[in-house]
């Protein structure tokens, strides 16, 4: 179910939201143990001494002193060749040990190496620094906001955006301007903005619409689920920048100050301005309204639903006229008549 206040971001507002910082990539590769050396080969010695014997005991019915000699000549040469074997295995032990000496070294400084870019990695997500990634792409996107080409005549006499145009001066000073126009492309009319926040520094502008149930005069349903006029308008404006923050009629009427500090909160949440929220420290948060179906549109314009708001809507606005000094006693008594 859609609840009032509807708030809608451009896409570039929501995709640097999305945003995480890039790591730095570890260009390291982690050392390997270096292999131990083999221990002595007996084969070659064996296959030597039973080769000396075989061929001493075949030639010692011919010549025992020759098969003697071979006897010899093979246990010299099994001999030889385990001691040089034996210094050759020494040789690689001492070169293996050096080896292993300098791979403990080499793993300390990947693994110091590993910590500290953990470490960064960690520092880089840490939500403070999310936060202050994505508020840097943030600010990058509202330059993209197209800002509103003049400021017209209002094409009707909104009694609700008379009395909801105060709360909103107070609470965000020389921010707020009503009447708005931006130029469509493609046709000769421009596109309208009844209320809207305009902070040109930042190049954040908010359009703020006031939605009711159905025309008061025509009783015909408005702003229902699924409106295509408030699609077009919506995407009209979310095309050039503007984020859009819908309330309806009866939270303004009803709740203007937390309606006030709902758009506060949308505010900070794009421009983390400090300060922003502490007017609002002491204030309720703004309760959720379903938006109505054509079907509830209908039966709220048979029962006249509006009535009651547009009656103390108009009792307030009557009385702040009547006691203001900015008006002439003439002009109060045809404000109040």
């Amino acid at each position: 179910m859609t609840c009032y206040p509807i708030v809608l971001y451009p896409d570039a507002l929501q995709l640097a939201w999305q945003q995480r910082p890039g790591l730095p990539e570890l260009k390291l590769t982690e050392p390997q143990p270096p292999a131990a050396p083999a221990r002595l080969n007996p084969r070659p010695s064996f296959i030597t001494t039973a080769a000396t014997l075989a061929i001493a005991a075949l030639s010692f019915p011919i010549n025992p002193k020759l098969s003697l000699r071979l006897l010899l000549l093979g246990g010299s040469l099994t001999l030889s060749y385990a001691l040089w074997q034996g210094f050759q295995y020494r040789q690689r032990r001492r070169q293996w040990r050096q080896e292993h000496e300098r791979f403990d070294h080499q793993l300390e400084a990947y693994q110091r190496r590993q910590e500290t870019h953990q470490q960064l990695c960690g520092e880089m997500h840490h939500p403070m620094a999310i936060a202050e990634y994505q508020h840097q792409l943030v600010l990058a996107a509202l330059q993209t906001a197209t800002g509103y080409d003049k400021q017209t005549p209002p094409a009707n006499k909104s009694q609700i955006i008379a009395f909801f145009r105060p709360y909103l001066e107070k609470y965000f000073p020389g921010k707020i301007k009503i009447n708005l126009a931006i130029y469509q492309e493609g046709c000769q009319d421009f596109h309208r903005c009844e209320i809207a926040y305009i902070d040109d520094i930042r190049s954040l502008f908010i359009d703020i619409e006031i939605d009711e149930p159905y025309n008061h005069e025509t009783r015909r349903p408005t702003h229902c689920q699924s409106n295509d006029a408030d699609g077009e308008h919506n995407d009209f404006f979310l095309s050039h920048g503007w984020p859009v923050l819908r309330f309806s009629e009866a939270q303004i009427v009803n709740t203007p100050r937390r309606c006030c500090r709902r758009i506060a909160q949308e505010i900070y949440k794009i421009t983390i301005e400090t300060g922003l929220m502490d007017r609002f420290r002491k204030m309720g948060e703004l309760e959720p309204h379903p938006q109505w179906t054509w079907q509830e549109a209908q039966q709220m314009a048979q029962y006249g639903s509006r009535d009651a708001d547009l009656g103390r809507v108009t009792t307030k606005l009557r009385k702040a006229f009547v006691t203001s000094p900015e008006f002439s006693h003439a002009q109060n008594r045809s404000l109040a008549a």
